[in-house]
């Protein structure tokens, strides 16, 4: 699920780095709200683990330019799978932080 909203950019640049440019269009800034599952993650060469490789993910993010690489800011980035949150914080220094778990 993908769901946008259009802000004023002075709104978005509070929760922004001053090292980070806005990506903005038609002069506003953009924030989305993202749910997805992912499936069958796992470190390269590795087999998936079952429970362990699956997670259901949120986030809120906003676009970004780094010396006019395009790129994106994480407001808030959850995921219900303690493995995945300790992985993203470890390997990509994310602050990834752990959902309630959600029952099917």
């Amino acid at each position: 699920m993908f769901l946008h909203w259009r802000l004023a950019p002075d709104v978005v640049r509070s929760f922004v780095p001053a090292t980070l440019d806005l990506d903005l269009f038609e002069g506003a800034a953009w924030v989305s709200l993202v749910a997805f599952t992912v499936s069958r993650m796992r470190p390269t060469l590795l087999p998936p683990v079952p429970g362990l490789s699956d997670a259901d993910q949120i986030n809120v993010r906003t676009y970004v330019h780094r010396d006019g690489v395009p790129g994106l800011w994480f407001l808030s980035l959850d995921a219900n799978n303690p493995l995945a949150v300790w992985a993203a914080r470890l390997g990509y220094r994310l602050v990834a932080r752990r959902m309630a778990r959600v029952r099917r």
